[in-house]
């Protein structure tokens, strides 16, 4: 297991990222994450 420092981070480390947010909070929850070059 690895610690990572931000969300951005995990996305870059990972081959799938599943989020589960409401629906409200979706816009919050998904700012600034971009998938890998």
């Amino acid at each position: 297991m690895q610690v990572c420092a931000d969300n951005q981070q995990v996305v870059h480390r990972s081959e799938i990222v599943m989020i589960a947010v409401r629906h409200q909070d979706r816009h919050e929850a998904l700012t600034d994450l971009r998938g890998r070059p």
